[in-house]
């Protein structure tokens, strides 16, 4: 085991930031900490540097239990979101600081920084200032410094916040890659939804100081735990459904307005509903469709509905709809928008929809 959270609570004050955080993180696991801002990622990740002193809770890293241990007694390495470049030191200087403050000599300091340049593709740039460096340089600088470290554990702080489109995308290819090469366990902190499903083995969705979810990226996206999860995780937000639970026909069925969708292949993680319950039904745009073909024989719900709005974004168009007095967006690729009040014949695959408790709003 990598890193192993057990009960972590983290309180400033009065305030709890963190509540119960309880993650097991295998070794060479590439983990994402994705939330909206003040949910408790970043302090969860400086707890786990030993920047913050836990409230609660165990901190073990490879099996060492280090909770009261100083951060340079941790054996890890931290990326920040603002670099955190010596403005007077060259490039290849502020790679080999931490090795220099080591008392590692010279002629290995040099060696370390040449394969750390190489691996990073920043040779060309290891006598200049950071100030004459772009910001996607400056983040290789900041990744190289941590790397000459050798920890057993990378911890990434929004590296990427401060990168354009391009090199943001640019950059995810790249530690993805140097994840890979270096088989050490990574913990990464963002908000971006592309980030977390792109780049991680594993992703924690935070909220208000609770991990939501924890599982890989498949699994967050497709079978999300509660409602905060479908609705917070995927580009595409997942459309809700209210209905209620009808069983009298031996066949399980979701009453909405005046439509029937099968419920026959859903697995129920604690049993069926009751008779009449209110549920709500989440699915997400993608999974709904033009023609039957696109649905790989799955069963579904037909409708035909009049659009209600439509936008183009490109190659795909996002179209909403009412349902039954509710909402619902789909995303087709397209050459043009619809028109408003256009009736359109609607496939919803019933086997790709998430059910949960009105209430509690944990999935059912």
């Amino acid at each position: 085991m990598s890193i192993k959270l057990t009960h972590i609570e983290k309180n400033f004050g009065p305030i709890k930031v963190l509540n119960d955080i309880n993650i097991e993180i295998e070794e060479g696991d590439f983990l994402v900490l994705l939330g909206c801002s003040g949910c408790g990622k970043s302090t969860l990740l400086n707890c786990i540097a030993g920047l913050e002193q836990v409230t609660n809770g165990k901190v073990e890293i490879m099996g060492r239990d280090v909770t009261q241990l100083d951060p340079g007694k941790r054996n890890l390495a931290m990326v920040f979101q603002s670099y955190a470049l010596y403005p007077t030191m060259t490039v290849a200087r502020n790679i080999s600081f931490a090795l220099e403050c080591q008392g590692v000599k010279k002629a290995e300091r040099e060696k370390t920084v040449k394969q750390v340049a190489e691996l990073l593709q920043i040779t060309q740039l290891l006598d200049r200032k950071p100030s004459q460096l772009s910001g996607g340089q400056r983040q290789r600088v900041a990744i190289g410094r941590a790397l000459v470290r050798d920890p057993d554990v990378y911890l990434l702080d929004e590296p990427m916040s401060n990168l354009d489109a391009k090199l943001r995308s640019q950059m995810r290819f790249e530690l993805k890659e140097l994840h890979r090469k270096l088989g050490r366990t990574f913990v990464l902190v963002t908000h971006d939804q592309i980030e977390a499903m792109s780049m991680a083995t594993k992703v924690a969705v935070l909220d208000q100081g609770k991990v939501q979810q924890f599982g890989t990226p498949h699994q967050v996206y497709y079978e999300p735990q509660n409602k905060f999860v479908a609705e917070f995780v995927g580009l595409n937000k997942m459309n809700f459904l209210e209905g209620r639970f009808n069983g009298k026909d031996g066949e399980a069925q979701l009453s909405i307005g005046d439509y029937q969708a099968s419920l026959a292949n859903y697995q129920f993680a604690n049993g069926q509903p009751s008779e009449g319950q209110s549920i709500i039904m989440g699915v997400r745009p993608e999974s709904i469709y033009r023609s039957k073909t696109q649905l790989e024989g799955h069963q579904h719900l037909e409708v035909e509905l009049p659009v209600t709005r439509s936008e183009m974004t490109g190659s795909d168009v996002q179209v909403w709809f009412e349902l039954a007095g509710q909402i619902i967006c789909a995303r087709f690729r397209a050459t043009k928008c619809p028109d408003i009040g256009a009736m359109t014949r609607l496939y919803i695959d019933l086997h790709m929809v998430s059910l949960f408790h009105s209430t509690s709003e944990v999935r059912l």
